[in-house]
């Protein structure tokens, strides 16, 4: 069988050879297997799958405009740099005149025509070289998204190259460029897709290798996590909104009681102004638009009903750890984050003329049995706190005026010191749970209602 094939000046000859020694395919690269065409008069082969590809395509890679194949790119020095695999290639190329866009034949064989139905479900992220495929989450279970870091959890909607193991959910794939936050409305927000660096969020100082927008104008960068939370609560004393964070934080103390701020804080950001959830003027109960009755902050992980672990105001799943606003009555249960925006609580600082402030550290004025426990209990921790800094605050001085002894002395010094604070960090955060329950204690349970 002979062809006249756009490729080459002379008839080329149909061979069907299992392999031809040191033949390689002027098209694809490599080695010549199979049936192949090959040019009596000169040394040219081509595949036969090759040979039959459409000199025309339209590709889910460039979606924008068509692409022309051609024997030889059109580049002085006849070679090009693939698109989609990044390699130096001298073959067959698709090429887009209008964009530059160059991809060789093996990467476009991979997917089909974007009329076929397989590329129904294929996107190009920007942050990723390969194309995506949408697949069921329960393929992946376990495994966390490259943009946000988050699990995938049954319902997640999933696109992923796995030949690289590159997840994405597909609310990650759909971000917008550029945004405008809260965490500082005079600059804008540019998304910034995966580099597989780590970065500190400015937000959180959480070490992130994820999805993240960074300031326009420098110098603030936001995990996707960060970027989703709301500024919700308005404090006398600062200009700002607060914004709720029921994760982790890093470096940072409260500018109400001085001490450590670890979890379930709220934060501006742009001021580093930080409340404990403790020290923060929240309503304990609540009247939401979501929900016909009132809502009480409740600290609710009842692990043996899954159903608890659904946010009823958003619709998505929460962790059953962490405070939420409750329904009793009719088992409603709301992220804090979902409800507490439409709620302004009034200041700490605004009290009747007639009935002053108890004064910081007075914590007995109460009748109540339980209240006293919770107090007695911060009072001995805080003691335990207390001998643990001046212990430490002694090995320290100690570090410094035997800088000079030997090793093995530095070296035990070092060693008890950071044991120390690893404790020390540990009854600092006893202390802001034992805060917070009696916070919510005391609230439910108001000195009226005792006998």
């Amino acid at each position: 069988m002979e062809i006249q094939h756009f490729s080459h000046v002379h008839p080329l000859i149909l061979t069907d050879k299992k392999k031809k020694h040191g033949a390689k395919c002027a098209a694809c690269e490599l080695p010549v297997r199979g049936p192949a065409y090959e040019c009596a008069s000169c040394v040219f082969c081509v595949h036969k799958s090759c040979s039959e590809v459409s000199q025309e395509i339209r590709h889910p890679l460039h979606w924008q405009h068509s692409l022309n194949l051609l024997s030889k790119a059109p580049y002085r020095s006849g070679n090009f740099t693939c698109f989609v695999c990044h390699q130096s290639c001298s073959g067959f190329i698709f090429h887009c005149q209008e964009c530059k866009f160059d991809m060789d034949i093996e990467c476009a064989l991979e997917t089909h025509d974007v009329d076929s139905e397989i590329c129904d479900d294929l996107i190009q992220h920007p942050s990723h070289n390969h194309p995506l495929k949408q697949i069921d989450s329960w393929a992946i279970y376990g495994t966390s998204c490259t943009g946000c870091e988050s699990l995938f959890d049954a319902s997640s909607s999933v696109y992923a190259c796995t030949k690289c193991n590159f997840f994405l959910h597909k609310t990650c794939s759909e971000l917008p460029k550029v945004i405008q936050h809260h965490f500082d409305t005079a600059s804008s927000f540019v998304l910034i897709g995966f580099a597989g660096t780590l970065f500190i969020c400015h937000a959180c100082k959480n070490n992130s290798s994820g999805f993240k927008y960074i300031r326009y104008s420098g110098g603030m960068d936001i995990d996707l996590g960060c970027v989703s939370l709301k500024a919700v609560l308005k404090v006398d004393g600062h200009k700002h909104r607060l914004t709720f964070f029921d994760k982790k934080v890093q470096g940072m103390k409260c500018n109400a009681c001085g001490i450590r701020c670890s979890s379930d804080i709220f934060r501006c950001v742009k001021c580093n102004y930080n409340l404990h959830f403790h020290c923060a003027p929240v309503s304990l109960t609540i009247k939401h638009e979501c929900h016909i009755h009132p809502l009480t902050l409740t600290k609710f992980d009842d692990e043996d009903d899954a159903k608890e672990y659904y946010c009823h105001a958003c619709e998505s799943r929460r962790n059953p750890k962490l405070l939420v606003y409750h329904c009793e009555q009719c088992s409603f249960t709301a992220h804090i984050n979902c409800v507490i925006s439409e709620v302004i609580p009034s200041s700490p600082l605004e009290h009747d003329e007639a009935d002053p402030p108890e004064p910081k550290g007075s914590m007995h004025l109460t009748r109540d049995p339980f209240l006293i426990r919770f107090d007695d209990a911060i009072d001995e921790v805080n003691e335990d706190l207390e001998k643990l800094t001046a212990r430490l605050k002694s090995l320290q001085t100690k570090q410094v005026e035997n800088v000079k002894a030997d090793d093995h002395l530095k070296a035990n010094l070092d060693e008890e010191i950071a044991e120390l604070e690893l404790e020390r960090d540990q009854l600092t955060a006893n202390i802001e749970e034992l805060k917070k329950d009696r916070s919510i204690y005391e609230f439910q349970h108001p000195l009226s209602d005792m006998p």
